[in-house]
């Protein structure tokens, strides 16, 4: 009853959504995928938009998609293929970082990051590229949700334990600066926790965020830009051996490698993607003490 209602009021703003796909080519896509346009109809990817500004931003998502990706892979992504951007075998396990279309977190971003261990998902984040309103309408980078799956923290640490203790999360965020850097964005944003699509809700619907995004993202260096979000460097940033202590050197450095080697892998997969010959951050470098 809730959603008929919600589709009446706000008929005219699905209207506009349908009619401007449509004139992208994506009207086969809809047809296929319908939910896709009802999610604006509730709390979509931060919980301070207006409905017009929900719409604003799909449209802005489905207007780079249409622009960036090839036409057979946004399908695919659609059919809930999912798309390898890293593999590693640690013999018998296997790891992979996957994309697809955001299925599971559909409400929190269009495109999904996943981190499958021995064939168990631990981690999954989910994003979409929308006008930058905090800059000049260019397409942006911004993250919704990350979530762990609780009932695989054992599986977890054991992959931690694999890459010299780095966090599935700091995986997915590697993987994600990565594909900014392939596909030309400059400016990553993430949803801080006031403004996370659930944070609105009183309990039932809140319980869904596991998650301390504001802890999350100062761990990852970002600076806070408004009450709601957060601004990522969009370069891979590793840590100075100098930073730490002596005895923590060598396992900083295998984490570094592990970083290097995920993000360059996850950037020329990303660029088989795309129809456009876009520069990509070949090296990331040390960072020097005392920056960001």
């Amino acid at each position: 009853m809730k959603f008929q209602l919600r589709c009446l009021w706000y008929r005219s703003h699905l209207q506009k959504l349908l009619t401007q796909l449509t004139a992208l080519g994506l009207d086969a896509l809809i047809d296929q995928h319908p939910h896709t346009i009802t999610r604006t109809l509730r709390s979509y990817l931060d919980s301070r938009l207006s409905m017009a500004r929900r719409v604003n931003a799909q449209l802005g998502y489905f207007e780079w998609a249409k622009e960036t990706l090839r036409s057979e892979h946004l399908q695919a992504l659609y059919r809930g293929d999912g798309y390898e951007l890293w593999y590693h075998d640690f013999d018998p396990q296997g790891c992979k970082i996957l994309l697809s279309s955001a299925a599971k977190m559909g409400r929190e971003g269009e495109l999904e990051l996943t981190l499958v261990f021995d064939g168990s998902v631990l981690e999954r984040l989910a994003f979409t590229m929308i006008p930058d309103g905090y800059r000049n309408g260019e397409p942006c980078l911004w993250v919704g949700g990350i979530q762990g799956m609780q009932h695989q923290r054992e599986a977890a640490r054991s992959l931690q334990h694999k890459l010299s203790r780095l966090r599935p999360s700091a995986v997915l965020i590697t993987a994600l600066k990565a594909l900014a850097s392939a596909w030309g964005i400059e400016r990553l944003y993430a949803v801080g926790d006031e403004a996370h699509v659930f944070s609105a809700y009183r309990w039932t619907l809140r319980k869904r965020r596991h998650r301390h995004y504001d802890h999350l993202w100062r761990e990852h260096d970002a600076q806070r830009v408004d009450d709601g979000a957060w601004a990522l460097s969009p370069s891979l940033e590793l840590r100075s051996l100098e930073e730490v202590k002596s005895q923590k050197r060598a396992e900083l450095k295998r984490k570094n490698q592990w970083r290097s080697l995920i993000f360059a892998k996850v950037c020329e997969r990303a660029r088989c993607l795309t129809d456009q010959n876009l520069p990509v951050q070949e090296s990331p470098t040390p960072r020097s003490n005392g920056l960001i």
